[in-house]
C-alpha cells in the first residue's frame, strides 16, 4: 500500500508540473513584429556597404544646420525591451543648448519625422514589416565635458526635452 500512495502522489506531481508548464507557455509575451528580422542572416560585404551608403545619404539630408556641422554619428538598433527601433542622432553642443527655443525644437521634430517616415517605408518595402510611427524612438544626443547624453527624445510627433543635469552618461546606466 505505501508504494501505491507514492506512485499516485508522483503521478499527481507530474500532472501538476505539466499543467504549470502549459500555463507558462500560454502566458508568454506576444511575438514582436520585428522577431523574424532579429534572427541571424547572411549578408554580403557589398550589401553592408550599400546599407551604409543609404544611412549616409539619410544623414546628409538632415543637413548640417541641425547637426551642428557633424557629418557622422547616427546609430540605429532594435531594442527588444521597448519593441522599438531606436535611432541616436548626435547634435552639436551649441544647437543642443538651444533646444528649448521653438525653432530648434521644430528642427528636432522635423528630423524625427523624417527619420521615422524613411525608416518605416524602408521596413515596409524591403522587409514587408508594417512598421508604424509608434515602432520608432529618436534620441538626440550631445556631449558635455565628461560624456555623451540624451538631451531630447522624439516619439509620435512630440519632442520631449530631458534635464541635462539629470541625464545619465550613455553607456553608464
Amino acid at each position: 500500500m505505501p508504494h501505491r500512495f507514492f506512485f499516485v502522489m508522483g503521478g499527481a506531481a507530474v500532472v501538476i508540473l505539466g499543467l504549470l508548464a502549459v500555463a507558462q507557455v500560454a502566458v508568454k509575451k506576444p511575438k514582436s513584429k520585428f522577431a523574424e528580422l532579429s534572427r541571424p542572416a547572411q549578408i554580403t560585404e557589398l550589401d553592408l556597404r550599400l546599407l551604409e551608403v543609404r544611412v549616409s545619404e539619410l544623414e546628409s539630408t538632415l543637413g548640417t544646420e541641425l547637426r551642428g556641422g557633424a557629418t557622422c554619428c547616427a546609430h540605429y538598433w532594435y531594442d527588444p525591451a521597448k519593441d522599438k527601433i531606436i535611432a541616436n542622432l548626435t547634435i552639436g553642443r551649441e544647437e543642443a543648448s538651444q533646444a528649448s527655443s521653438d525653432q530648434t525644437r521644430q528642427k528636432l521634430k522635423e528630423a524625427g519625422e523624417m527619420i521615422v517616415a524613411r525608416a518605416a517605408s524602408e521596413f515596409i518595402v524591403s522587409s514587408r514589416v508594417d512598421a508604424k510611427a509608434d515602432d520608432f524612438e529618436i534620441q538626440f544626443v550631445t556631449w558635455n565635458k565628461t560624456c555623451f547624453y540624451v538631451f531630447a527624445v522624439y516619439r509620435l510627433g512630440d519632442v520631449e526635452l530631458k534635464d541635462s543635469a539629470k541625464a545619465p552618461c550613455l553607456g553608464q546606466g
